[in-house]
């Protein structure tokens, strides 16, 4: 099922080199090399270029601190399309290929359809937003307006296809663990009725999974847990700027509809946050059920049967050393208290902010 996904997600990042060609493309030709490292010379350029013709139109009549988130925000991007294009397409590039084997490694029973719509269903809400918003552009400004907006919109596609890529991801990693826990659940109930090398051949099974779960989690920190990182710093600065602009009263008629968007494409971008950390904290609960259901196990055999409690004591201690644990690029963990980390030092700075007014 995964491997699925992984080629539909390929065949749309290979012509930007957010991703691998294909599932297959283990060792890319030299033009695929020259290909990744020409995408980010042109961003960088157009970047910078942007930045010397247009940096009077940019960073006109902003305030101190807005200037600084400007400037923080643009440094941010820069070096996640620098990320993405050359750390994790060259260096990072077989980790991609054993998330993928080792994702393939372990059923489940999730269905397809469920990922393709949500999948769809998402990239028409980002095409429609981008669509109205080119629109909006040209009627208001015309075509020299687009220069502005061009590279942002490509850093808001490769942020929008990471995060989606990201929940789905995550979606499938719980849907592994939760076999797990459901096999756990059915062998409780029907314990009764299998044989001593049976519920052990399960377990020993199960047990073999949790060892693999628990690398892909690994794997999908070392790929995404800078993307992720970026994710919430781009979130919270932006989120900072247009606090600043509704409370200094800098929202006027003519940049309405470019606020407007702006705050449309940021709810899509936390939405996207928050998604990544309930399901993180749920693949964490899952693993804590998986552990509860263990001892349910355990305590139900008596104590004659000491062959099948030794395999659940050994499984319960293997599910104890190979807990998950997603972080952000090793800075911090990631799970439900994130969210309220990170809403602490939004409302801190917004105090300051506040103050500035006043003064």
């Amino acid at each position: 099922m995964s491997h699925h996904l992984f080629e539909l997600f390929f065949n749309v990042g290979k012509f930007l080199s957010l991703t691998p060609s294909s599932t297959n493309n283990q060792n890319p030709s030299c033009v695929q090399k020259l290909y990744e490292i020409f995408i980010f010379l042109a961003y960088a350029s157009g970047r910078i270029f942007l930045i010397i013709v247009s940096k009077e139109e940019i960073f006109a009549n902003l305030t101190s601190i807005r200037l600084v988130l400007g400037i923080m925000s643009i440094t941010n991007q820069f070096f996640f399309i620098f990320y993405i294009v050359i750390i994790v397409m060259r260096w990072k590039r077989q980790c991609w290929f054993k998330l993928i084997q080792n994702l393939d490694t372990i059923q489940d029973t999730t269905r397809l359809k469920w990922y393709y719509i949500t999948i769809s269903t998402a990239f028409t809400v980002f095409i429609s937003l981008e669509i109205y918003h080119i629109y909006t552009l040209l009627e208001e400004k015309g075509l020299e307006s687009l220069k502005l907006y061009f590279l942002a919109d490509f850093e808001n596609y490769v942020t929008f296809f990471y995060s989606l890529f990201i929940v789905v991801i995550l979606g499938i990693v719980l849907a592994k663990y939760k076999q797990q826990d459901v096999t756990l659940v059915q062998i409780t109930k029907a314990k009764n009725l299998l044989y001593s090398k049976q519920i052990v051949t399960i377990l020993k099974k199960t047990k073999s999974n949790i060892f693999i779960l628990k690398e892909i989690v690994d794997t999908f920190n070392d790929i995404f847990g800078w993307i992720i990182l970026c994710n919430i710093f781009e979130a919270a600065a932006k989120s900072l700027i247009y606090i600043d602009m509704i409370i200094k009263k800098n929202v006027t008629q003519q940049n309405s509809q470019d606020f407007i968007f702006e705050n449309v494409w940021l709810f899509i971008l936390w939405m996207g946050i928050l998604a990544t950390i309930f399901l993180c904290d749920t693949i964490l609960k899952t693993v804590e059920d998986i552990l509860s259901q263990a001892y349910k196990l355990e305590a139900s055999f008596d104590d004659l049967a000491t062959y099948e409690t030794d395999e659940v004591q050994i499984f319960i201690d293997v599910v104890q050393h190979n807990r998950p644990e997603f972080k952000a690029a090793r800075f911090f963990s990631i799970d439900r208290s994130t969210l309220f980390s990170v809403l602490n030092s939004l409302t801190t700075f917004l105090l300051v902010m506040i103050q500035f007014k006043e003064n």
